[in-house]
């Protein structure tokens, strides 16, 4: 991983290609529970990134989202019980 080397800049046009892919993904199929948690991982990481960067704020907003979307797929799988 090239955070890992220090190529934090790399790493961030990575994790925005992911973002993008994992978007293209959600919108063909949106209640794919996989392409949902893949989301959520991918948000959560990137969120650590751009902390590492000194961009807190971003950083809480993806942390956010990763959360909303566990959230979102704990109370349906409580549903489903």
């Amino acid at each position: 991983m090239y955070s890992l080397n220090g190529e934090y800049e790399k790493s961030k046009q990575v994790f925005e290609r992911a973002l993008t892919i994992n978007e293209v993904l959600l919108d063909e199929e949106p209640d794919n529970p996989i392409y949902q948690i893949n989301q959520a991982e991918t948000f959560e990481k990137y969120a650590k990134l751009l902390a590492k960067l000194g961009r807190s704020e971003e950083a809480e907003d993806y942390s956010t989202k990763s959360e909303e979307i566990y959230r979102k797929l704990a109370e349906e799988g409580n549903e489903d019980s």
